[in-house]
């Protein structure tokens, strides 16, 4: 149906951390990148407090241009049609879903970023996000420090997020007082590339 669509991207998540590895080498021969994830649950203070008065909330028109710019720095932005896609599709998560966006800016410039999801007493962090020449600075620190507030304050006991379990964020989120609570896998088929969007 999707591919008669002319959908060919897939997307399959497993919640099972022993089932992943198990059926890791056959999607990869069926063509699926595979990535494990580490699930991760703010359990204690941060080591540090952010800088105040870096992150805010922002609504989804004054987020976009900078949510374009991280869009088409994937390698899977070969269009301006899927950076699009994914840009407005923030704003369909935003009217089921309960998103809420939080960013930092230099020189009065978003170049940091995250999403917030709630229900109940459960809240997830999601797509953090800083531009590659202006990490180092706090950013990321602020930006997830003023979500899982916002989360706590709103009546949340979890919250939650994902991180690359091969990737340095994860070190980021322990020092932010995250801890690891268990893994998940992400396999992704992507479509067949096309030209590179530019940046």
């Amino acid at each position: 149906m999707l591919g008669g669509a002319g959908l060919a991207h897939r997307e399959i998540r497993i919640d099972d951390d022993a089932y992943g590895r198990s059926v890791a080498a056959e999607l990869a021969r069926a063509g699926y990148g595979g990535d494990r994830l580490v699930v991760m649950a703010l359990r204690r203070p941060a080591d540090r407090a952010a800088a105040p008065g870096v992150a805010e909330e922002v609504d989804l028109p004054t987020l976009r241009p900078a949510l374009d710019v991280v869009l088409r720095r994937e390698p899977w932005a070969t269009t301006e049609e899927i950076v699009r896609t994914l840009a407005e599709f923030r704003g369909e998560l935003q009217r089921h879903a309960g998103a809420r966006f939080f960013c930092a800016r230099v020189g009065g410039e978003i170049v940091g970023m995250c999403e917030l999801y709630a229900r109940g007493s459960i809240a997830q962090i999601e797509d953090v996000n800083t531009l590659e020449e202006f990490r180092g600075r706090g950013l990321a620190r602020a930006v997830v420090g003023r979500a899982a507030d916002e989360a706590r304050a709103n009546g949340a006991d979890l919250v939650f997020l994902h991180a690359l379990d091969d990737d340095w964020p994860k070190e980021l989120y322990v020092r932010l007082g995250f801890d690891p609570i268990g893994h998940v896998w992400s396999f992704v088929r992507p479509s067949s590339p096309t030209r590179k969007s530019p940046a």
